[in-house]
């Protein structure tokens, strides 16, 4: 299928899921909005939804007081780098919000309520599809990775938040969830690409996503991120994403002092080689320097000869090719993107 339409489902979405739009996440058609907060039907079926996640990874350990959080914006690799860097690995529970929207789809596919949206064509002959709803339980699916957290965090889970640290509000949150549960171990991994590559990987996972629902491969299509909520993390311009920043004050803040071990990871994906970054604090004692907004370390994108080029999401390099453009990775990486 052509770029050209392409381009023009993308551009529906993006117009759907704009403020205002039917499928923007503060729409009517939102299920916040849809379900009032003393609806008993749909309360059972959260007690539902977290029972199955939870039930999901039946080998938690409940001896763990550390926990991860991811930050950065999508399509950057953090759970690659969290594999290759064996940050967590079994026994540990996941906290992924994008799973638990993919939970929320299903049932309302099943309970018919965006029958009307999901029998709608887009320009390429081909209806909206479930994936491309998940603005609508957005928020909904936020409220419910929080409640799995804290009910992780009480039966003393070793925790991963997988998310993009995009609001500011989650440091106080998280760090109220973590000492009240006497949680010792945080690490906060951040992960930063530039903002072309954040919209290609986006695009990417999408698109392949639903063609493959069109050749009858899978049946919910491909998660559409609004381009909206990928240019918000890149307000004013800037090479780095205000994940960065608040992955950065997270760790900077006077209250982590009270835990045993603090680290943050940086990963710098915008140059032509990836640079990495570390920090520590150990019992309120910093053992590194102190990190700094990557924006005010490194030189403006124009200074940088090869800022602007495609690049694999992973290791950084340039990508010189249409294929391994579209790929997000060159030829001769063995990367799992």
């Amino acid at each position: 299928m052509s770029r050209t339409v392409q381009q023009a489902v993308e551009d529906q979405l993006n117009s759907l899921t704009a403020a205002g739009g039917e499928l923007h996440r503060s729409s009517a058609r939102a299920t916040t909005n849809l379900y009032p907060r003393i609806d008993r039907a749909r309360h059972n079926f959260h007690r539902e939804l977290i029972d199955a996640y939870l039930r999901a990874a039946p080998n938690v350990r409940q001896d763990g007081k550390a926990a991860l959080i991811t930050a950065g914006p999508p399509g950057a690799g953090k759970s690659t780098s969290i594999a290759r860097r064996n940050l967590a690995g079994d026994g540990w529970r996941v906290i992924d919000a994008d799973r638990i929207k993919v939970m929320l789809l299903e049932r309302a596919v099943h309970d018919g309520i965006y029958k009307d949206l999901l029998s709608r064509d887009l320009a390429d002959g081909h209806p909206i599809m479930a994936n491309e709803l998940a603005s609508l339980v957005h928020s909904e699916s936020t409220d419910l990775a929080d409640r799995i957290l804290r009910r992780s965090l009480s039966d003393r889970e070793n925790v991963v938040v997988e998310g993009t640290l995009s609001w500011s509000g989650l440091r106080d949150r998280y760090l109220e969830q973590f000492a009240s549960n006497d949680y010792r171990k945080i690490t906060i991994l951040d992960v930063e690409v530039d903002q072309p590559t954040a919209i290609r990987q986006a695009r990417l996972r999408w698109w392949d996503g639903r063609q493959e629902t069109i050749q009858g491969l899978s049946s919910l299509g491909g998660r559409f991120t609004p381009r909206e909520a990928i240019d918000f993390l890149y307000s004013g311009g800037n090479r780095y994403s205000a994940c960065n920043t608040n992955a950065v004050d997270f760790f900077n803040d006077p209250r982590t002092g009270i835990f045993d071990s603090v680290r943050l990871i940086v990963e710098d994906k915008t140059a032509a080689t990836v640079q990495s970054r570390k920090y520590k604090l150990e019992n309120g004692a910093l053992t590194s320097a102190t990190p700094r907004y990557l924006a005010e370390e490194m030189p403006p994108a124009a200074s940088d000869p090869g800022s602007g080029s495609a690049r694999c999401v992973v290791c950084g390099r340039p990508l010189t090719s249409p294929a391994s453009t579209a790929r997000g990775a060159g030829a001769s990486c063995a990367h799992s993107i």
